[in-house]
Formats: C-alpha cells, sequence, structure tokens
C-alpha cells in the first residue's frame, strides 16, 4: 500500500524533461517519478515482439508433445527417442526468457541545461514502506536528501531502450524450424506411425535449434539487470 507521501519541488525546466520523460514512457508523472526514483534505470523494450520469440519457439514444443502422445498411444518403439528430444528442445527454454540479454541498448538522452530557477511546481509521490527503503537506500549511496535525489534521478536519469529487431533471426529461425516439424506432425497424425525416418529429420530439426541457440547465446556478455 502506498501510504507514504512525498512532495518534490521542480522548477519549470525540470517539470518539463519529467513530463516529457513520463509522457515516453506512456506513464503519469507520479507513476514515472516512483519507478525511475526506486529502480535508479528504466529499461524499455516491447513485449509484444519478444512474445513473438516465444511463441515461436513454444510451437516447436507443442508439435513434438503431439507427436509423443501418438508415439505413446501406438506402443511405438521410438518414443523414448522421441521424448529426449523434447526434452533437448525443453532445456532452451530458459536460456531463450533471458534472450533479452543480447540487446544492447539506447540512451534515452533529452537532459538540457537546467538553469536556475525557483521551484514552483510541487508534485506529491505517494510510496510504500518498501519503496520508500529503497530510494533512501539510493539517495544516501549518492550522498544526497532525499528529495533531491527524486528529483534529479526524475530529470536526468537513465533510460535504455532496446531494440527488437535484433531477434527477428530467432523469429525466423524457429518459424523454420516449426514448419519442418509441423510437416511431419501431420504425417504422424495422419497415419498414427512414427517412422526412423521421422525420427531422423526431427533430430535434424532439435540439432538446428540447438545451434541457433548456441550461436545467438553464448557470445553474449550483456546483464540487462546490470545497470552499467
Amino acid at each position: 500500500m502506498k501510504d507514504i507521501r512525498k512532495i518534490i519541488k521542480f522548477n519549470d525546466n525540470e517539470w518539463q524533461a519529467v513530463c516529457k520523460r513520463a509522457e515516453f514512457l506512456n506513464l503519469r508523472t507520479g507513476t514515472y517519478i516512483r519507478r525511475i526514483a526506486v529502480r535508479e534505470v528504466l529499461k524499455v523494450f516491447d513485449m509484444k515482439k519478444f512474445n513473438l520469440v516465444l511463441m515461436s519457439f513454444f510451437r516447436i514444443g507443442n508439435l513434438l508433445e503431439q507427436i509423443l502422445r501418438v508415439a505413446k498411444l501406438e506402443n511405438s518403439q521410438y518414443t523414448e527417442e522421441i521424448q529426449k528430444l523434447l526434452d533437448e528442445v525443453n532445456s532452451c527454454e530458459e536460456p531463450l526468457k533471458n534472450i533479452y540479454r543480447s540487446l544492447n541498448p539506447k540512451d534515452y538522452f533529452d537532459v538540457k541545461e537546467v538553469l536556475p530557477m525557483s521551484r514552483k511546481i510541487c508534485k506529491e509521490i505517494k510510496y510504500s514502506e518498501d519503496e520508500k527503503k529503497i530510494i533512501s537506500k539510493c539517495a544516501k549511496k549518492r550522498n544526497k536528501r532525499l528529495g533531491t535525489y527524486i528529483r534529479e534521478i526524475a530529470v536526468e536519469g537513465k533510460i535504455k531502450i532496446y531494440d527488437l529487431k535484433q531477434l527477428e533471426y530467432l523469429v525466423m529461425s524457429f518459424n523454420r524450424i516449426g514448419n519442418e516439424i509441423d510437416s511431419i506432425a501431420e504425417v504422424v497424425n495422419s497415419t498414427r506411425t512414427v517412422t526412423r525416418k521421422d525420427i531422423e529429420d526431427l533430430g535434424k530439426s532439435v540439432e538446428y535449434l540447438k545451434t541457433v541457440m548456441e550461436n545467438y547465446l553464448l557470445p553474449l556478455k550483456f546483464d540487462f539487470f546490470n545497470n552499467e
């Protein structure tokens, strides 16, 4: 519950910068000020584009599960092999969820020289007890008074913008793999039979998936959760 209140004073230039940043983030000014005061750095990326990557990946697992169900119902000799392939795909899920570690952010700059002016604009900020502890810690770390820290971070704090166009390669690759497995699943569902060739083709698709993941993820060093 946000029952702690703090009045922060801004001059015209500072308030203009705050309003511009809040509008860019599609946030109310009070919400923006509170969030950046708590987090120190705000990170922006389009979840819709990121979800396309996850959807194309999960489609691969869903198709393999369809094939596995048929194999189990028909007591196929390849059931165990299909299960192993599905396990290999599922093992890629957690690294994929952290894919945004690969994204190199661009800083959002809108800070102009703030001229000395009387601070006549007052904004009441509401925050919880836990948020107050975090904000107080941040202010102490910067050797600032609480109000000064909140005002300065609201005007000059970092906003990092992540371009998810970098993930288009993964979506294309996953869709290609999904289409290949979908073709196999259609035949299996129709014939109710899994052949050795099906297993070989599935193995190639899963191996390609692992190669795509390794080539894209292993070289990455950027930590999304690092504020630096």
